[in-house]
């Protein structure tokens, strides 16, 4: 039982350690994290999920998510400042592609 609750807690903003304890487990190989823009592309992937299943509330729900996966990125903590306050799913999604956009321009210009 306690495993299972700090298996829980641990994937609080890393919805993939689910897929990767399994991966681990299955393959006996390390597994691959995600990086920062598939992270925010997977925002993305669940907030429509989300308002899918649960209509305009999953908005709501997905600000705790978006909060916990959204770190550990230059421009994070003014990205998830703006996402939990989005008022709709087009506003998040426009905030996290535009995200997208910056980094992989900061990555080529360092490049």
């Amino acid at each position: 039982m306690a495993d299972g609750v700090m298996i829980g807690r641990g994937i609080l903003g890393s919805p993939w350690k689910i897929g990767e304890i399994d991966y681990v487990l299955r393959e006996n190989k390390n597994f691959k994290e995600p990086n920062t823009e598939e992270k925010l592309y997977l925002i993305i992937e669940h907030l429509d999920e989300l308002i899918k299943e649960k209509g305009d509330h999953g908005l709501l729900i997905a600000r705790k998510h978006i909060s916990w996966t959204c770190k550990d990125f230059k421009g994070a903590s003014n990205l998830r400042n703006n996402l939990v306050r989005a008022v709709d799913k087009n506003e998040v999604k426009n905030l996290i592609i535009k995200m997208i956009k910056t980094l992989n321009n900061e990555k080529n210009r360092l490049a």
